[in-house]
């Protein structure tokens, strides 16, 4: 097909895994316990964004965040949001969509849904703006893969996720993953 430059309008493709995929909640990862896990990230990655990507040469690359300092004892991670990030509607992506990432994540509810795997090890999150810092209760080595993606929490606060994030049109860039909150992220 035509290269981007040249295309003149986007497509839509359609291929087949040879995995089939899981309820239709596998299209918010933070359920991913109850989902084929790699077939979401394929679908998933350049739509649902988080704070870093995986790159193929086996680096972590800043995408939702412009930079981030690291310190321990305690370990401490501050992420600095990118300045024009914001959600379809209009609303600022903050530190209170970390928050409430982190907060849906060690919800009781969605215990047999989500694996707590590094979740449960934060102590806290501090910040509503650009600047969000979560803090560790011991050290937790993978944490470049929390925060992988980041929830809404102006669309998604009191909802049943499960349900909703499944229904809702969610993106952080120049693709749109339809899955019915109507917010997604443009950068």
């Amino acid at each position: 097909g035509p290269d981007a430059a040249s295309a003149s309008k986007a497509g839509t493709l359609v291929f087949g895994a040879e995995q089939g995929g899981g309820p239709d909640w596998c299209l918010n990862l933070i359920l991913d316990v109850d989902c084929n896990a790699f077939w979401n990230v394929v679908f998933q990655t350049p739509v649902v964004r988080g704070a870093f990507l995986f790159t193929p040469q086996f680096t972590y690359k800043p995408d939702l965040i412009s930079r981030y300092t690291l310190k321990t004892k305690p370990l401490r991670i501050t992420y600095y949001i990118r300045k024009n990030s914001k959600w379809s509607d209009g609303v600022q992506v903050t530190g209170k969509d970390w928050r409430f990432t982190w907060q849906t994540a060690i919800n009781k509810k969605y215990a047999e849904h989500i694996d707590p795997l590094g979740w449960e090890d934060i102590r806290s999150i501090k910040g509503n703006g650009k600047v969000v810092t979560v803090t560790f209760k011991r050290n937790f080595a993978a944490w470049r893969g929390l925060f992988a993606y980041v929830l809404p929490q102006h669309a998604l606060a009191g909802t049943w996720l499960q349900q909703r994030v499944s229904t809702a049109p969610i993106s952080y860039g120049f693709a749109v993953l339809l899955v019915a909150i109507g917010v997604w992220l443009l950068l």
